[in-house]
């Protein structure tokens, strides 16, 4: 309890090799050293500067397969 996990180092093994896998969104929790891949990593607040604060949801009828 409370150890920090190194994850990003697991889910840089775990793509790599996938060249499905186009790019890996990192979120900064613990202030921990995290290794960056230029070209494929992108922090989370990079991601969404810029985004709209507010989506309008469209409307579909119940019976919509969606």
């Amino acid at each position: 309890r409370g150890k920090v996990i190194e994850l990003k180092a697991n889910v840089d093994k775990a793509v790599e090799g996938t060249p499905t896998v186009q790019s890996v969104i990192v979120v900064k929790r613990c202030n921990n050293a995290v290794t960056m891949k230029e070209g494929r990593d992108i922090w989370w607040n990079d991601a969404w500067d810029g985004a709209p604060n507010s989506h309008k949801a469209k409307a579909f009828d119940s019976e919509h397969p969606l």
